[in-house]
């Protein structure tokens, strides 16, 4: 039903007052929803920023400037402002939705009148759920739009999809290996068959059976991977990293960053006790320290007191920049974003602090980062960051 423009204003009038019955509701949702079109208008007559200004102006009741203004910003309060104004200001609030009668009236009858075109969404947008599950057999399974469901492993072992996500079970006695992998611009959770949850950043993977048997919990990790052990001290949990590194722990909360473009690869602990062994060399780490690893040089040492926090703030939907390098920093920015950064001349020596929201858009942080005095400059079309001096 094709609704009139004096009849949409009504509604809108009547919406603005809280006084729309049932059936009134319904009819004003299913204009809204006919078009983007009249989606804006029924968006814009709800933000009341600059309400009294606005006010002022509609008095006059200029035809051209009143166009001028519903094209920029026209603004008329919600219901919740309209019950606050005075009772002096009514009347003008009425002005206001004469002026929507108005330009709807205008907008319906001749639709080349009022022309919005909706700007496709340009910005890049920061990692989402998903990641890849590889079976022992070759055979893989898309996880990044799965909600819910089984999944068939080997030897009748079964993986569940929950609210996104992925858990195994423990079922009989087969070591079936699976891998499960994120790309750039990609993170996922799932829980191993012991109990032991697991975080997976951007460009990550961790391979691991389907159920654990015999005296050790054996995975293997590449890039940066958050634990949450369960505890079993009879079966020990054992992480592989890349270049003999091994993580050997009972039950405990740490982080793993093994990056292969990291020049340091870092063991943070959190809770527990880990046993850290690289080339025959063990250190025991306690809460609240971080093992270091050189990876050109193999060196392993020991820092204390660090913030624990830094470094899962990855896990926790931040980036936390203290201390920090540039190199560093559009290094996670590289992952996150899955996007490349290209250096022209020597790289800017900037002390960086604070943190950052990992849902923002990538214009979102490279503004906070040029507010630091980087100069970045953006190619949206090759997802490329060139660093500028």
């Amino acid at each position: 039903m094709e609704h009139l423009p004096d009849y949409i204003a009504h509604l809108i009038w009547l919406d603005l007052q809280d006084k729309l019955t049932s059936e009134q509701r319904r009819e004003l949702d299913r204009w809204i929803e006919q078009n983007p079109y009249n989606r804006i208008i029924a968006e814009r007559t709800k933000n009341q920023a600059n309400l009294s200004k606005d006010l002022a102006i509609y008095q006059k009741f200029n035809t051209e400037l009143a166009w001028e203004k519903f094209d920029d910003h026209t603004i008329i309060a919600p219901k919740a402002a309209i019950r606050k104004l005075r009772p002096q200001l009514i009347g003008w609030v009425a002005a206001c939705i004469l002026l929507i009668a108005t330009c709807i009236t205008i907008y319906l009858n001749n639709k080349q009148v009022i022309r919005y075109v909706e700007k496709p969404n340009t910005k890049i947008e920061p990692a989402t759920k998903g990641a890849l599950l590889t079976l022992s057999d070759g055979k893989r399974v898309l996880l990044d739009t799965i909600q819910n469901g089984l999944i068939k492993l080997e030897n009748g072992a079964v993986a569940e999809v929950s609210n996104g996500q992925l858990s195994f079970r423990e079922s009989g006695n087969f070591n079936v290996p699976n891998t499960v992998a994120t790309t750039s611009g990609r993170h996922y959770q799932m829980t191993l068959a012991d109990g032991t949850k697991v975080w997976l950043n951007a460009n990550s993977s961790i391979s691991f059976p389907s159920s654990f048997h015999g005296n050790t919990r054996n995975v293997m990790i590449h890039g940066e991977v958050y634990f949450e052990v369960m505890k079993n001290k009879n079966k020990p949990f054992i992480v592989e990293a890349p270049n003999g590194l091994k993580i050997e722990v009972t039950g405990t909360k740490f982080n793993l960053n093994t990056y292969a473009n990291e020049n340091t690869w870092k063991t943070t602990l959190l809770e527990g006790r880990v046993n850290v062994h690289l080339d025959g060399r063990s250190l025991a780490l306690l809460p609240g320290a971080q093992a270091q690893v050189d990876r050109t040089k193999r060196n392993i040492s020991i820092v204390r007191n660090i913030d624990p926090e830094q470094a899962i703030a990855w896990k926790n939907g931040l980036f936390n920049f203290e201390g920090a390098t540039l190199t560093e920093i559009m290094r996670q920015i590289e992952r996150w974003y899955d996007i490349k950064v290209d250096y022209k001349g020597p790289v800017q020596r900037i002390d960086f602090f604070g943190e950052i929201s990992r849902n923002e858009s990538l214009e979102d942080i490279i503004r906070a980062l040029q507010e630091s005095g980087v100069k970045l400059k953006l190619n949206r079309e090759r997802r490329l960051i060139t660093v500028e001096q």
